[in-house]
């Protein structure tokens, strides 16, 4: 069976950009492996956090949270688009191919959830894929400005929304406050507590068997790929618009200008890396107040958010640009290539680690502790994505997904 044409024609930017995102968004998934969902709000869920606690928290909340996730969603509409381009150029049905694709990418989503972890993002892909395809025949700039549009009225729908949970905050602690607004205050605070059920309850479930967890996440998470699709419409779903726009107007495949390559650096990373400082300091004053963190983390870091993703892209193409043969650079591109297969071994291994039927760490290590961790993983998908590639067309999971959507066995060793 021969090589197929378009797999050989590889865009190195896409792969190292794609790579980069799939071991950079373990920095705050690995959280929701080893501990309780809430510590991924609260570095002092269990306690006055230590200071190296605190630290990487803020680290996380400045430099990674929601901007890995970010990235993968625009490399995840760009991939979509160029997929759609190439099907359209070969006189396939673009629709036909896509929707195959989204299709079983939803079940893998799926079993994925239930099988190994909650925190899949594989069935959001694939739901706000089939959504996206809608979109795909506008042109750059009006794909830029849908995204914009969608995901800044979202983010002050959002913002607005979250103010309510302040005033309420400052209403209960006035010297004014009625006993049942310090009520209804408190009670939202008692669920982030160690002693909350829900806490108390994955506590009790992973660090148990492998039969308990499965029990735990069928009947009491079973909604959580549901809720992820209201997070896909305020973000995922704009990024991936975005993704497809900076696909169609050359951005994402090196093909700007210098300058806006720079400006993007400039202004979008080192802006939002400013204004991430400044709500980083509003949430250290406040001491890690639950109110504040939610809304700066589900409403005043948003547009940060997106101009920090931006800035990451250009940083990244900028070094790529200069560095074409870069050998680290290359076993990035092919860990890109194999991002499904990087994303769903990642979980595999993280569940072995910190759940009870592995080593069962779960809740054991500090974040700090973490890291380590996680740079054991990125250098793991390194050292295999490169050599694996070499040997066969596609990662192994790549090549199933390609074999499934295209309902026919394709090419797999070299």
């Amino acid at each position: 069976m021969s090589q197929n044409k378009t797999q050989k024609q590889r865009y190195i930017h896409l792969d190292a950009l794609r790579g980069f995102a799939v071991m950079g968004i373990l920095t705050m998934n690995i959280i929701a492996f080893a501990m309780p969902q809430n510590s991924y709000f609260m570095p002092n869920l269990f306690g006055p956090a230590s200071a190296s606690d605190a630290a990487a928290w803020i680290g996380n909340f400045i430099f990674f949270d929601g901007k890995m996730r970010g990235l993968f969603s625009l490399l995840f509409g760009a991939s979509m688009m160029l997929i759609i381009m190439r099907s359209d150029a070969k006189g396939e049905s673009s629709a036909k191919v896509h929707y195959s694709r989204m299709i079983w990418l939803i079940i893998f989503g799926l079993l994925h959830f239930t099988f190994i972890w909650f925190g899949d993002i594989l069935f959001l892909y694939g739901v706000m894929g089939c959504f996206a395809y809608l979109m795909h025949h506008l042109d750059a700039q009006r794909l830029l400005k849908w995204g914009l549009g969608i995901f800044i009225s979202f983010t002050l729908l959002l913002t607005i929304t979250l103010g309510g949970l302040l005033y309420q905050k400052y209403s209960a602690e006035s010297s004014q406050a009625t006993s049942t607004e310090i009520a209804e205050y408190q009670s939202f605070k008692d669920e982030f507590k160690p002693d909350a059920e829900a806490t108390v309850a994955e506590l009790d479930a992973y660090t148990k068997g492998y039969y308990d967890i499965l029990t735990y996440r069928i009947s009491e998470e079973w909604t959580t790929p549901i809720f992820s699709i209201f997070i896909g419409i305020t973000e995922t779903f704009p990024f991936m618009l975005i993704g497809m726009a900076l696909l169609k107007n050359g951005f994402l495949l090196g093909r700007s200008s210098a300058n806006i390559y720079k400006k993007a650096l400039v202004y979008g990373l080192g802006g939002g890396i400013i204004l991430n400082s400044m709500i980083a300091f509003i949430i250290i004053n406040s001491g890690f107040d639950i109110a504040i963190i939610f809304n700066a983390i589900q409403g005043w870091s948003n547009i940060p958010r997106l101009m920090m993703t931006i800035g990451y892209a250009a940083l990244i193409i900028l070094f790529i640009s200069a560095n074409p043969f870069n050998k680290l650079l290359q076993r990035t591109a092919a860990a890109g290539r194999m991002a499904f297969s990087n994303y769903i071994g990642t979980s595999l291994v993280m569940s072995f680690i910190f759940y009870g039927y592995g080593l069962g760490y779960y809740n054991e290590i500090s974040r700090m502790g973490l890291f380590p961790i996680i740079i054991g993983a990125w250098i793991i998908m390194l050292l295999w994505s490169k050599p694996w590639l070499e040997r066969f067309h596609y990662g192994p999971l790549e090549w199933l997904w390609r074999c499934l959507a295209r309902r026919e066995l394709q090419a797999f060793r070299r």
